[in-house]
Parts: structure tokens; C-alpha cells; sequence
């Protein structure tokens, strides 16, 4: 495996499935991992398996909750190198069923808060001289 130790990674939707899974691989591998998400239960859940895990409520779609999350992860942790966009969301059923609405809020998830989350962390992986960036996608 990979050393990560020194490594500050954010993990959006860290909170559950895929993300969760990174999270706790980067952690063991090291890196102080911050989850940033919006379901708090599971968030403050997930963080307490490990020393090195916090987290950050954070809706990815809302450019002041990630321009605060980039803020306050610099500011507590130093830059992060390391970010995981795995937050996501999926309707179901066929296109042709699918109300605008649902569609909209997809894409404001799963392209919006990839967009606004690279925006925000690029600058302290510039300035740290290396980063790494895993956008994650699933078959739904």
C-alpha cells in the first residue's frame, strides 16, 4: 500500500459507501482525513473509528460551505494534497420519466460540487507543490 503519512485529504461523501471505504484506507495508510458531507450522524460516526478522521459539514453544492470547508481544513490541518470527490447522487427509473428537477439537482451534486470542490483545493495543492485528485463515479 501507500504511505500517506504528513497527508491531508478530503473526502467528500466520506460519510458511507465508496467514500467512506477511501476514507478509512487513507487513513490507515496515514493521512489525517477530513469527510466532508451533509449527513451529520453518519459523518461524526465514521470519524470516530479513527484518531486521525474528522468531520465537516459541508454541502458540495454551495460554493460558501466549500470555500469555508478549504478555509478551515488549511487553517486546523494545513493544505490538503489529497481529495476524493465522492459525493453523489442518482435518480431511478428512464430518462424519459425523469422530472427536471431531479435531473437538475444530479447535476448539481455529482458536476457542480466536483467543479466547486477542484476550485477550492486546487490553490493549496499549487501552493503545497503536489496534489492528487480522484473523482469517483459509480454504474448508477
Amino acid at each position: 500500500m501507500f504511505d500517506f503519512t504528513g497527508k491531508i485529504a478530503v473526502v467528500t461523501g466520506g460519510e458511507m459507501g465508496i467514500g467512506k471505504a477511501a476514507a478509512l484506507a487513507l487513513v490507515q495508510q496515514g493521512a489525517t482525513v477530513i469527510l466532508a458531507g451533509i449527513n451529520d450522524a453518519e459523518g461524526k460516526k465514521t470519524a470516530s473509528l479513527h484518531d486521525g478522521m474528522y468531520f465537516i459539514h459541508t454541502d458540495v453544492t454551495k460554493e460558501q460551505d466549500v470555500s469555508q470547508l478549504a478555509e478551515t481544513v488549511k487553517k486546523t490541518h494545513g493544505p490538503a494534497t489529497v481529495l476524493i470527490n465522492s459525493a453523489g447522487i442518482h435518480g431511478k427509473g428512464k430518462a424519459a420519466d425523469t422530472e427536471l428537477s431531479l435531473w437538475n439537482s444530479i447535476m448539481t451534486v455529482n458536476v457542480t460540487g466536483v467543479f466547486l470542490m477542484c476550485k477550492a483545493f486546487i490553490p493549496q495543492m499549487i501552493a503545497a507543490g503536489s496534489g492528487s485528485i480522484v473523482n469517483v463515479a459509480s454504474e448508477a
